[in-house]
């Protein structure tokens, strides 16, 4: 078929032509992948483009990563896809994981982000016997229908107005908001969810002020917190929560854990993690057909034994000089923000960049995602963020040009 065929197909068979809505970009979606390999990508028309993407982070050792390629290989090769009982791959995946985060003693694996954020409010609302969950209004935590509230905007689209209701979203890093929610919600308050650094607010921390008051909160009611690191484990070994100050009872994960592969997890100290073992009484229903299944925590294992804190350490690295020849290079009217190997392209004004940067950007042989983040991988080097810097400003001089003619 050719490229024309495929996009009639597309078009016939998915909604709108593509199968995510996170892939559309003004309306369109760009070409479709044929290969990837390292920190490039073959596209259907023949180009080899610089991934910067990198699946909403999710492929922080690039495409093609040999060890788990071998790691999943193996398996497949000795028919273990999934099975109705369980793996050791998932025993191992775990106890790598709980041996990294301070706060995580058990692990509960999901198929994605988005699972596991559903069932840490699962969890959170059985253990407290309460319904309501405040979160920073904004902030991306899946596309769970409580958590698509808080998150707000066109996404509330199709969540009944009863759903709506219990989920409460307050500004980013106001404390007396989230104080004031908190009291709102009073004895029906669950759970309190923190993404530490959140790409739809910006990319900007949360203050340690922030954090201590809704950690003092949770204790005081008695209610769960709650940290989103499905993107932002990447930064240090223990997630990002290890360079703050307050520590989670639960903290939900993906992305980078399945390596490549759907995952997600969540995770948190044995009395949080209670309600999850269906021996104990009231406890929660938390599975899922291909949770767990060996592939994708062999994928996993073999993608965090690769990531040590030297190997976080030089893509951290990479991001900071990524962020620093940008910042100096960028025209009048755009900047750059981000930590660890995150930047994202924003307006001077803090509003985001148009989606005619992103295709700006793939013009000049780079992708980035829908919201103008860069995504580091350990398959990048120097001469390669010389490259994405060069086509990040190309691209921002020439929407800027584009806006100035209409103007």
């Amino acid at each position: 078929m050719t490229v024309v065929d495929d996009h009639l197909l597309a078009r016939k068979v998915l909604p709108g032509g593509a199968g995510r809505t996170g892939l559309f970009v003004g309306g369109r979606v760009p070409p479709a992948a044929v290969r990837g390999v390292g920190c490039r990508l073959l596209d259907e028309t023949g180009r080899w483009i610089i991934d910067a993407h990198n699946n909403f982070t999710v492929l922080i050792h690039g495409h093609g990563y040999a060890p788990a390629v071998n790691a999943v290989v193996s398996l497949a090769e000795s028919g273990s896809f999934c099975f109705g009982v369980p793996h050791t791959t998932e025993y191992q995946l775990a106890a790598m994981i709980a041996d990294r985060i301070e706060s995580v003693e058990q692990v509960r694996f999901t198929n994605s982000g988005t699972e596991a954020v559903q069932t840490a409010m699962r969890l959170a609302r059985a253990s407290t016997g309460r319904s309501t969950i405040v979160g920073v209004g904004g902030a991306y935590h899946g596309s769970g229908d409580a958590a698509l509230a808080i998150s707000g905007g066109y996404q509330k689209a199709g969540i009944p107005a009863e759903v709506s209701a219990l989920s409460r979203p307050v500004p980013f890093n106001d404390v007396d908001a989230l104080e004031a929610a908190a009291a709102e919600a009073g004895d029906d308050l669950a759970m309190i969810i923190v993404d530490l650094m959140a790409n739809y607010t910006g990319l900007r921390q949360l203050s340690d002020e922030y954090l201590r008051a809704a950690r003092r909160l949770c204790d005081t009611t008695g209610a769960m917190l709650a940290f989103d690191e499905v993107v932002s484990l990447r930064h240090h070994v223990g997630g990002l929560q290890a360079a703050v100050s307050v520590r989670p009872d639960l903290t939900t994960m993906g992305k980078i854990i399945g390596g490549g592969l759907p995952v997600g997890a969540i995770g948190g100290n044995t009395r949080a993690m209670a309600l999850l073992d269906p021996t104990r009484p009231g406890a929660i229903y938390s599975s899922g057909t291909f949770t767990g299944n060996p592939l994708t925590m062999a994928a996993g294992l073999a993608t965090l034994e690769g990531l040590d804190s030297a190997a976080i350490e030089r893509i951290n690295s990479l991001g900071a000089r990524l962020r620093e020849s940008l910042g100096a290079r960028l025209p009048e009217g755009w900047g750059v923000r981000g930590y660890g190997s995150l930047a994202r392209v924003l307006r001077a004004d803090d509003s985001a960049a148009p989606s005619a940067f992103f295709w700006k950007a793939l013009d000049h042989g780079l992708l980035v995602t829908p919201a103008a983040l860069v995504v580091i991988s350990t398959a990048m080097d120097d001469g390669v963020i010389d490259e994405i810097v060069e086509k990040l400003v190309a691209a921002a001089r020439e929407v800027t040009e584009t806006e100035q003619s209409i103007s």
